[in-house]
């Protein structure tokens, strides 16, 4: 091969290599947990005053408000009763930019557990703009302190403050506090149930229990 025709050819070889200002690159984002599906709209915090009105402890024991389907960021505080066993917790803003999910038996440890700590004390998947990371937060739980338990996915209880990343207190307290919510649409609490078992489920599993149990019976 000639020289010049070695030239070329390395220089096409250097053009098709080269990144172009036209490249573009699909990167995917995280989805919300709720697209999902399998959640249920337990409470919610309207995106003006303080924290939720009630104080319920999301236990989620008595209903407070008037719950709506479809809530929009002004709609007022709410929450709804719920009796079936609870498996996990989210927390996710109005506009969808920030959400943190959590076990929900560890986040009620913490609240009922009033250690008043002010430390990371319980784990979070949270998805801040897209990106998804795991994470430790704060649970801040005090006995007779109404506007507890505070939750925050910063470590801790004064940077969650600081960085507005304040998920839930109560007792319409109005501070700092509230800039998460208040800025980003409000904030929705869901939550995922575990299901009970439907009484045909539970008739077969009697029938498969005896059956063994027979012919157990039988083989001896």
């Amino acid at each position: 091969m000639s020289r010049p025709a070695l030239s070329l050819l390395v220089a096409a070889a250097a053009t098709l290599a080269a990144p172009t200002a036209h490249a573009v690159f699909a990167i995917p984002v995280p989805a919300s947990p709720l697209d999902q599906g399998g959640w249920t709209l337990a409470a919610h915090m309207s995106n003006t005053g303080g924290m939720f009105d009630g104080q319920g402890e999301l236990s989620f024991s008595q209903a407070y408000g008037t719950a709506v389907a479809s809530p929009t960021a002004s709609t007022p505080d709410f929450s709804i009763a719920i009796s079936a066993p609870i498996s996990r917790i989210l927390f996710i803003t109005g506009d969808r930019s920030v959400w943190a999910m959590a076990d929900y038996k560890a986040l009620v440890t913490q609240i009922q557990a009033r250690a008043g700590y002010f430390g990371a004390n319980i784990d979070f998947t949270l998805g801040l703009n897209g990106v998804v990371s795991q994470v430790q937060g704060n649970v801040l739980s005090r006995g007779g302190v109404s506007e507890d338990p505070w939750i925050t996915y910063a470590p801790e209880h004064f940077a969650g403050i600081n960085s507005n990343a304040i998920l839930w207190g109560e007792a319409d307290y109005f501070a700092a506090h509230s800039n998460l919510k208040n800025s980003a649409g409000g904030l929705n609490v869901y939550v995922q149930t575990v299901p009970e078992p439907s009484s045909l489920a539970l008739l077969l599993a009697g029938v498969l229990t005896v059956g063994a149990w027979a012919r157990k019976r039988h083989a001896a």
